[in-house]
């Protein structure tokens, strides 16, 4: 064979396939492809998740929101004269007492502790009025809803129904609600506004002056998210409450909700 043949052939076989160390590179630099696209796919993952939790907690707050509203506007209400005639409608005091009001709270047995609202109204006679829940009151009848959260973190309304087929019963409607709180605005000069909120435990509150009422809530997420435990504190309408040290995601949310049945130059 010629010797321009022989190192032909030598060179071609010099450059033909990868030297280990080419290898070894070449697979480091797959690895840290791959690490880095698992990474990305876990934090993508984790946001999702966050994001949708989040969620969870705004669609919660809008259903508590909506919830409380429903039952605090019904407070005091009576059931209307047979005749439709309002001059004749049946005066608060008629109805409820300074013992069973239409409406009365409970602080917790600390500051850290749920509160708890009392709601009392009447039924109608084509039984749509409904108690919280959503079991019909009959005409004349006075219900009581109790609203309060459970040792589970749950919220829940016990109904005591004269009307219902089980009188007394409680219903769970939401978990994860941490803490709840109450202020009740009262109007202390007759001219329908509020001139300042104050605790169910206030000594000077009287319940015929109460306009309004501000609720703030605590709310976490079902799942641990947080890469790190939660030990923050949260101030709920001037309460300060310390969750369980854990991963949770938790927001506070308040709102105030006016009083429509009880009207504010007479108390009859």
């Amino acid at each position: 064979m010629p010797k321009h043949e022989v190192m032909s052939l030598h060179s071609h076989r010099n450059i033909i396939g990868f030297t280990m160390i080419e290898m070894m590179v070449a697979v480091l630099l797959g690895l840290i492809l791959t690490t880095a696209f698992i990474q990305v796919l876990v934090n993508n993952q984790s946001g999702y998740q966050t994001q949708s939790e989040y969620v969870v907690l705004q669609e919660n707050a809008r259903f508590v929101e909506y919830f409380m509203n429903k039952s605090v506007h019904m407070a005091g209400y009576r059931t209307p004269p047979a005749d439709n005639s309002y001059t004749i409608y049946p005066g608060v005091d008629s109805v409820f007492s300074t013992t069973t009001p239409f409406l009365q709270g409970s602080n917790g047995a600390s500051q850290a502790q749920s509160d708890t609202l009392t709601i009392r109204y009447q039924g109608n006679a084509d039984n749509t009025v409904t108690d919280c829940l959503n079991v019909a009151i009959g005409a004349n009848v006075t219900a009581t809803n109790v609203i309060a959260i459970n040792s589970g973190n749950q919220l829940t309304c016990r109904s005591q129904n004269p009307s219902a087929a089980t009188t007394d019963s409680t219903q769970v409607l939401l978990d994860g609600v941490e803490s709840m709180q109450l202020l009740f605005g009262e109007d202390t000069d007759g001219d329908g506004s509020v001139d300042r909120f104050v605790t169910a435990d206030n000594p000077n509150l009287q319940v015929s002056r109460v306009v309004c009422i501000k609720v703030g809530l605590l709310l976490r997420t079902t799942n641990n998210l947080n890469t790190l435990s939660n030990t923050n504190t949260y101030n709920v309408l001037g309460a300060t409450v310390t969750p369980t040290t854990d991963r949770r995601l938790r927001q506070n949310f308040n709102f105030t909700i006016q009083l429509r049945n009880i009207p504010r130059y007479n108390n009859a």
